[in-house]
């Protein structure tokens, strides 16, 4: 139900099916682009409004090592996910670049936050906020199993 409603909303806003992000990764993190760019391809925020994206991930799944829920100071949660060395160093070179652009934080598919970058992240993690606990353990644990199924 969630794709077909999807569909009719970036039909909508005038999409063609090969604008919408093809096979999202359970999280990766994109440049927001220009829609008129002809790389442009969207994803939906969580309210079904589309953004147009590039296409190509800067840092996917495949660069975490771990993820964790931390409950935040004002009773809310967030996602902390961990990046290897690979992707710590590459989160920091993108944005590092990056100052003063907006990243798409991509969860399966749907841009779950869209933070404009005010300096480079060299922490080599990176906090997404998470509607509720339930949502934030749920993406966590989906993410371990990830992780773990591609440990040697």
């Amino acid at each position: 139900m969630r794709s077909i409603l999807a569909l009719l909303v970036l039909l909508l806003a005038a999409c063609t099916p090969d604008d919408v992000l093809d096979e999202p990764d359970l999280l990766a993190l994109h440049w927001l682009s220009d829609p008129e760019m002809e790389t442009a391809v969207f994803c939906l925020l969580p309210d079904g409004t589309p953004i147009p994206i590039e296409p190509e991930p800067l840092v996917g799944t495949d660069r975490i090592a771990s993820a964790r829920v931390e409950a935040e100071s004002d009773s809310s949660y967030a996602i902390v996910v961990s990046f290897d060395s690979a992707g710590a160093g590459r989160l920091e070179e993108v944005t590092t670049a990056g100052v003063g652009r907006r990243l798409a934080i991509v969860l399966e598919g749907t841009a779950e936050a869209v933070p404009y970058i005010v300096r480079p992240i060299d922490t080599g993690e990176l906090a997404i906020p998470a509607a509720t606990r339930q949502v934030a353990e749920e993406f966590v644990q989906r993410l371990n199993v990830e992780i773990a199924q591609r440990a040697p």
